[in-house]
């Protein structure tokens, strides 16, 4: 398990070649005769420029002020998420296969951040602040969730059409208003102005994010895990405190040192069904306390299940107890299921002023549309409603979100079932390995006939669900994810984030 300086060192090291590999030769020392130091968006243009997103108009000019074109913008996102220009082809009319940015917009079109909704793709029209937005959350792979995200909140009344586009850009910090109520849509974007909102997405792609990783076997690998939740007690329901051990103290305690010895941080993972919320919480708080300290744990990770009611009043009493019986020093992660619209808003703020973490677990997704099974894992959609929801509640740096590692399986005779990652392989391996990818749910499928009679779908996570996933995260400045185990699927998506 790589220590946490070799990840962070290894993280530096391919930012830096990105760098070295973004930029053009001399580009790092770009400046700009009219873009004054003292300028809001100079530290933005030049670090766009030295990056190899933008150049200037001349050598010396930036064109500050100047609006930017269609055709120019998309040639910066071409640039920005380092698509390859393919051979141009005959998408719109007034794009020559000869013109300078015709690659570009061949890469935009087949990474789905334009469409063809007519026959001319404008390139010479400024581009507007909506079409900005538009561009940058398709391009990040969210179109199907903007396209459902129409009734999200906003501060704006001037928008009107591509709702919910601008309304992820807004909630993800990419883009801001004009005003305290005003995004003036149909406003054309400036070039200083484009700099900005790509140098904002790219600090939040870039930064760091820890793996959490809930470790039920002593000698699992866990390899590039930061955080060790190792499950190693119940808590049980009754008049007195009593935790079951989940695993043997020997087996607990060298899994403690191993996570130790590669530089990690290992937590006593407790769970426990609701009903524990109601007993003492002064005598839970202090038997789980007790269990911290004899097994050289250095904090806790609370991981009781909640009712579905429950505003969670219960589980903040809880964290407050546990706090005062662990100590300022040790560390308190505690799991809360995640908030939705109409669902039941708990008290989430009260319990990130009192853990160092607050570990967001979602509702998992499982109907049948149309006779077909859907059945995936943190489901787009949900996965954004709910850090929009927890945004004004808890902020990121404490916010931590929980990834699925098995996998989910539907037969008509059966329903639903969870299936362990290693048989979700060994299934689609005996299906051709003939898996179909879901662009609204962000998850994986195959079908699989096992009988004549019966046809079973599985659900499965993978490598580019959770650079999905992730990507979404480092939007909201979420700096730390959770997977549920690390077998099967597990090492394929640590790898991802």
């Amino acid at each position: 398990m790589p220590s946490r300086v070799f990840r962070r060192t290894a993280a530096c090291a391919l930012l830096w070649a990105l760098l070295m590999t973004a930029c053009p030769s001399g580009a790092m020392a770009a400046s700009f005769r009219d873009v004054p130091a003292t300028h809001w968006a100079a530290d933005a243009i030049n670090r766009c420029a030295a990056l190899g997103f933008f150049q200037g108009e001349s050598a010396t000019s930036f064109g500050l002020g100047h609006k930017i074109s269609r055709a120019a913008f998309v040639v910066a996102l071409s640039r920005f998420f380092g698509w390859e220009s393919g051979q141009p082809q005959a998408l719109y009319d007034d794009v020559p296969a000869t013109a300078w940015y015709a690659g570009a917009v061949t890469a935009a079109y087949e990474n789905d951040a334009i469409t063809r909704q007519s026959e001319d793709f404008r390139s010479a029209d400024p581009i507007t602040r909506e079409e900005m937005a538009v561009m940058l959350v398709r391009a990040l792979g969210y179109g199907s969730i903007a396209a459902m995200a129409q009734e999200d909140d906003l501060p704006f009344t001037d928008v009107e059409t591509n709702l919910g586009y601008i309304a992820m850009a807004y909630e993800m910090g990419i883009v801001t208003g004009t005003g305290e109520t005003t995004f003036s849509p149909e406003g054309a974007a400036t070039r200083e102005q484009a700099a900005v909102v790509l140098m904002r997405l790219y600090d939040r792609m870039q930064s760091p994010m820890d793996v959490m990783a809930v470790v039920d076997d002593p000698a699992a690998d866990l390899t590039g895990v930061d955080v060790a939740a190792i499950s190693a007690g119940r808590l049980i329901a009754g008049s007195t405190a009593r935790i079951n051990q989940l695993m043997r103290p020997a087996d607990a305690a060298a899994a403690v040192e191993a996570v130790h010895q590669a530089g990690g941080t290992a937590l006593l993972r407790i769970t426990g069904a609701p009903s524990v919320l109601h007993g003492s919480h002064t005598d839970n708080a202090a038997a789980v306390a007790q269990m911290v300290r004899e097994g050289g744990y250095d904090g806790v990770y609370l991981d009781v299940e909640q009712s579905a009611g429950d505003r969670g009043t219960y589980l903040t009493k809880l964290v407050t107890a546990l706090r005062q019986a662990l100590g300022a020093k040790a560390l308190l992660y505690v799991a809360v299921d995640a908030p939705t619209r109409e669902g039941t808003q708990r008290e989430y703020a009260a319990i990130g002023q009192t853990a160092n973490r607050v570990v967001v677990r979602l509702a998992a997704e499982q109907e049948v549309v149309n006779g077909f099974p859907i059945a995936p894992t943190e489901p787009m959609e949900q996965l954004y409603e709910a850090l929009a929801l927890m945004d004004e509640q808890v902020p990121g740096a404490k916010l931590t979100v929980q990834l699925t590692t098995s996998a989910t399986a539907w037969t008509k005779n059966g329903g639903f079932s969870s299936l362990s990652g290693e048989r979700a392989m060994e299934l689609m391996a005996q299906a051709g390995d003939a898996s179909a990818w879901s662009g609204r749910y962000g998850c994986a499928y195959f079908q699989w006939q096992d009988t004549e009679e019966r046809t079973t779908v599985v659900w499965y996570p993978d490598a580019r669900g959770t650079a999905l996933r992730t990507q979404l995260l480092r939007c909201f400045e979420v700096s730390q994810v959770c997977f549920t185990g690390v077998t099967g699927l597990a090492s394929e998506m640590i790898a991802a984030v």
